[in-house]
């Protein structure tokens, strides 16, 4: 991932980096990671490029939620 803006808290890290991956995991995070050194590259100028979002907040529910669901009489308040 090429030009990202990365917010990693955890490794204090907050800025425009690259984000190498293999294997699935995180590789490197680095200034610039020479495309050369890649099978495939994201641009990701413009973007955020965060870890943990679904730590960070999720809404999981029984079929999904309606539009509504915050009314009291919403099928997400109904027992499956």
């Amino acid at each position: 991932m090429k030009g990202g803006h990365v917010i990693d808290p955890a490794n204090q890290v907050d800025g425009s980096f690259d984000v190498a991956v293999s294997a699935g995991k995180i590789a490197a995070v680095e200034k610039d990671i020479p495309p050369l050194q890649s099978r495939k590259v994201v641009d990701c100028l413009g973007f955020y490029v965060t870890p943990g979002l679904v730590d960070i907040h999720a809404h999981v529910g029984h079929g999904g939620a309606p539009l509504n669901w915050f009314a009291p009489d919403a099928r997400a308040h109904v027992d499956p």
